[in-house]
């Protein structure tokens, strides 16, 4: 997924989807939410993604999770 994939997922459904980064190990998965499976998604469209201001951290257990707030 590109960067932009990723930002409109995580828009399109606010309740659900979520984008893992951990930064250490520069890992990256997206998860649409709604019984789905996570995929694995390019780190560096991850990080570009994480920029836009309507995502917010919440929850840092293992890396940080995003999803649009």
């Amino acid at each position: 997924m590109t960067a932009i994939e990723i930002t409109r997922a995580l828009k399109a459904d606010r309740r659900n989807a979520v984008l893992w980064i951990n930064e250490q190990r520069k890992e990256a998965a997206f998860h649409p939410g709604n019984g789905s499976y996570c995929v694995a998604v390019n780190y560096i469209s991850a990080m570009v993604a994480k920029a836009d201001p309507a995502f917010g951290i919440i929850d840092e257990t293992d890396g940080r999770i995003y999803a649009a707030l």
